[in-house]
């Protein structure tokens, strides 16, 4: 800057020197000075224009230009600091949430997985066909097997399954996370051990000796990080298993992390177990193989399959798909929505801004008509307002990152525990970028329409006092699109919160209330056979009922809303069907006191017993739905059942003696499964779910029981205590998170709304004052005046409001995948939407409308 002005000066002192040596000669030739100077001057032409040409054949002119337009815009907006303020904190509000929501978008579905060639990694599961039905379940050993020795498509590929083992032989026994796999982890994920050694294929066998790899953070605080951890053994499940080896610091298996890597025991007769689907499979792709090439090539494997096996096989497929898509599921829709939410937040955030621009261009009409007289191009006045609307939103984009932090702090605070990466969610490198995008972005957006409006006069407008009713226009143009947005939010986040109603006031088949719940492990090391197990369970239950305040408890495997699933098919007695369409269903082995403790009723036969023990003669009671579609002629009492798979030592089998009231074990959004029960005396289960019902306080309970529970077996693994009520509503966390973020993006989108036609209203009745005065001189009353202002404001409302109801009923069905019972055109939410926007909209116009009626009209009359 400083060598420009220094070359300007020295070619103004060359013109300078050139003139006056002009002025000399013509003086030599009998000239006065004066006519000398005048002749010279005359002669040379414009010094100015001169200089000007010198000074724009500068390559950095667009960029002086630039800095010119930042200096005086920054001028501008520091005379006017109530406007930049307000202007700020609508614009830092709408940038704010979006940075948020991005932030969790990017933790959620666009950062990588933490492995190499993530994109690579795909999952393959099992897809069963009933009756046209297609779901996606666990695969079989059998079926893994073959995928992964038939396949052209993978460059490797392992099994595997999530578990929970005690760590003892330490004092208290201490819950281990573990991955229970096949060897070929190592190479699919690309990951080996910093310190020691993977497990072998080998080690995959039963019998086996027992190996494990530790993770790096469970290795640093259970070995403080020692390389003498190798070799040693630790106690999983009262079994030692020799440490080989300690995976990276940034390594995460499954990516919320797990403690330890067991490699699968596979007896010698898993082959045969085709229809045991319990394990998780994941491939790599090998380099320039596309999904679809994979999904074709798994596919014929398992049309093979199904010639080889179609007693097993007969009605099962294959699907492959990317493994970060795999692990966000239905999550990706909701996210994609909200996302869509705080993007409606930021334009209503821009079209206020846009009217406080329009309202301050008529303010401004005669500088800028002044400006255009001297001589600025309308191209370089729109240049000048965009420069104003680019520092606005900069200044914004610094603010919403404080809004960002916080909005981002109360997220991952209040999410759901089951939302993928969404703990790890901030602001990082990516917000920056997107901030300073979503900045610029959002200044051409609100600054465009006002700098246009601005500047579309000729020099006429010199002569006017006022240019509001040629940008009226605009300005009830973006009043209308707010009022239309806000309506499109606020039905939407009306349907969730409808939909989150009806699910909270389903009947889950059971009374969650006064119940505590507590998971209990014991090792297989302690219990070699069922009666050991029973004595342990009939010991625990019975010192349990003794404690203070219990009226009742009971066990059952798995609890309902707990997650955890154990399927089977079953055969009949008495009903010829081949093997490949034997029906199956949910199986769950339960005391006799479970349904009395939880309040599930009988609606037929009997209940469980305690002479339904260990060597008695096996029964068995099935669910409402399970009795309508499996004995439609309501004969299910009597008839024997078998099934195929045993959750314990013993085999599930026996007579149905009754029918008990159907439980939504997988969710309240969730369908009704059929289920059977076996008694938990006859299954030889080695885990169970203790609930216990009580009068007063459930605090006061849950030591005292998780630690009776440790002093019959210190080995045995226990959770935390926690009331069943806390269950049934954490299974409705998803849902309530969506509800509550989109519900606060619709109010805050309802107040920018409400702001906006405040302002508008305001500026309508200041530009009106003498108009209103003169009503008010020649007779009209307050009221009248009152009316006049607020319907004014509610024409805006009324038309945005039908505006947005179409657009509702036209995009809602983006929002299908999550409502449960209610349409997406639901007319009681359309009306409460409305009424809510009616309301809060004569509340925004009442006060500039009581500002009207106060303009006296001698003061108005002398108005200008």
């Amino acid at each position: 800057m400083r060598e420009r002005k220094r070359k300007l000066d020295d070619f103004s002192a060359e013109i300078e020197a050139h003139l006056w040596l002009e002025i000399e000669r013509l003086q030599e030739q009998g000239l006065s000075y004066e006519e000398a100077r005048a002749a010279a001057y005359r002669a040379f032409g414009n010094v100015t224009k001169a200089q000007e040409r010198f000074y724009e054949s500068g390559r950095w002119l667009r960029w002086d230009h630039f800095w010119q337009d930042v200096r005086y815009g920054a001028r501008m907006l520091r005379k006017a600091p109530c406007f930049t303020a307000v202007a700020v904190l609508m614009l830092a509000l709408g940038i704010g949430a979006n940075v948020a929501m991005f932030s969790v978008i990017e933790a959620v579905l666009l950062r990588p997985l933490p492995y190499n060639n993530p994109n690579q990694l795909v999952r393959i599961a099992s897809i069963w066909n009933r009756d046209g039905v297609l779901t996606t379940y666990s695969s079989s050993a059998p079926d893994f097997f073959d995928w992964r020795d038939q396949n052209r498509s993978f460059s490797s590929m392992f099994a595997f399954y999530m578990g929970e083992s005690a760590m003892t032989g330490r004092g208290e026994a201490k819950r281990v996370h573990t991955v229970v796999g096949t060897s070929e982890m190592f190479s699919t994920l690309q990951s080996h051990p910093a310190l020691g050694r993977e497990f072998h294929a080998q080690e995959n066998r039963k019998g086996a000796d027992h190996v494990v790899v530790l993770s790096h953070a469970f290795w640093r605080a259970e070995f403080d990080g020692s390389a003498h951890a190798i070799g040693k053994t630790i106690e999983l499940d009262s079994e030692p298993y020799l440490i080989i080896g300690v995976m990276p610091e940034d390594f995460r298996f499954p990516p919320g992390g797990s403690d330890a890597l067991i490699p699968i025991g596979f007896d010698d007769k898993v082959m045969t177990q085709r229809g045991a689907h319990y394990l998780r499979v994941l491939g790599r792709l090998k380099p320039g193989v596309s999904l679809a090439q994979a999904n074709d090539d798994l596919s014929v494997i398992m049309a093979r399959l199904r010639e080889l096996y179609p007693d097993k096989d007969g009605k099962w497929g294959v699907h492959a798909e990317r493994w970060s898509n795999a692990l966000v599921g239905d999550v990706r829709l909701a996210l994609l929505v909200l996302l869509g939410a705080v993007w409606l937040v930021a334009l209503i955030a821009c079209a206020n801004v846009s009217n406080l621009l329009l309202a301050r261009a008529t303010v401004r009409h005669h500088e800028l008509a002044m400006r255009r007289a001297l001589g600025a191009g309308r191209g370089r006045l729109v240049r000048q307002m965009l420069t104003e609307g680019l520092l606005l939103a900069l200044l914004a984009g610094g603010t919403s990152l404080l809004v960002a932090r916080g909005a981002l702090a109360a997220i991952v605070r209040f999410g759901p525990m089951d939302i993928p990466r969404l703990s790890t969610a901030g602001l990082n490198g990516w917000v920056l970028p997107f901030t300073l995008a979503a900045s610029i972005l959002t200044a051409v957006l609100f600054s465009l329409i006002p700098a246009i409006h601005s500047t579309a006069f000729d020099l006429s407008g010199l002569l006017k006092t006022s240019a509001s009713h040629e940008w009226g226009w605009a300005r009830n143009a973006l009043l209308t699109g707010e009022m239309a947005l806000s309506v499109l939010l606020l039905v939407s986040a009306g349907l969730l919160l409808r939909s989150f109603i009806d699910l909270l006031s389903l009947n889950p088949g059971f009374d969650a209330s006064s119940v505590l719940t507590i998971n209990v492990s014991v090792p297989d090391a302690h219990y070699k056979n069922s009666a050991s197990l029973q004595a342990y369970w009939d010991q625990l239950l019975t010192r349990m009922r003794a404690l203070p305040g219990v009226t009742s408890v009971g066990a059952v495997m798995s609890l309902p809303l707990s997650g955890d699933d154990f399927s089977s098919s079953f055969r009949v007695e008495g009903r010829d069907i081949p093997e490949k369409d034997e029906p199956s269903a949910e199986v769950r082995a339960a005391t006799p006191n479970y349904f009395r403790t939880m309040v599930i009723p009988l609606r037929q036969g009997r209940m469980f017993t305690d002479a339904d023990h260990l060597g008695a003669a096996r029964v068995l009671l099935i669910s409402e739905l399970a009795a309508h579609m499996f004995f439609p002629e309501g004969d299910a009492i009597g008839h024997r059942v078998r099934f195929g798979a045993r959750g314990g030592y013993e085999r599930n089998e026996g007579e149905i003696v009754g029918i008990v009231g159907d439980v939504r074990h997988f969710g309240l959004d969730a369908p009704l499964v059929p289920m059977f029960y076996v008694p938990l005396a006859q299954a030889g289960m080695d885990s169970a779910s203790v609930v216990i019902r009580a009068q007063g306080s459930l605090g006061a309970l849950a030591q005292p029981a998780r630690s009776l529970a440790q002093r019959i077996d210190r080995d045995a693994l226990v959770s935390r205590p926690v009331p069943l009520e806390a269950l049934v509503s954490d299974s409705l966390g998803q849902r309530r998170f969506y509800m509550m973020l989109l519900g606060a993006f619709a109010a805050l989108a309802l107040v920018l709304a409400a702001i906006g036609l405040y302002g508008v209203l305001s500026y309508v009745v200041v530009q009106r004052t003498r108009e209103i005065g003169i009503r008010m001189a020649i007779g009209a009353t307050r009221s009248q005046i009152l009316a006049m202002v607020i319907g004014r404001g509610m024409q805006f409302t009324a038309l945005g409001l039908i505006v947005g109801l179409l657009i509702a009923g036209m995009t809602n069905h983006a929002l299908r995948g999550l409502l449960y019972g209610v349409s997406q055109t639901d007319p009681v939410t359309m009306l409460g939407s409305a009424a809510i926007l009616l309301i809060v909209a004569v509340f925004a116009c009442y006060i500039p409308a009581r500002r009207a009626t106060r303009v006296d009209p001698m003061v108005a009359l002398r108005y200008e």
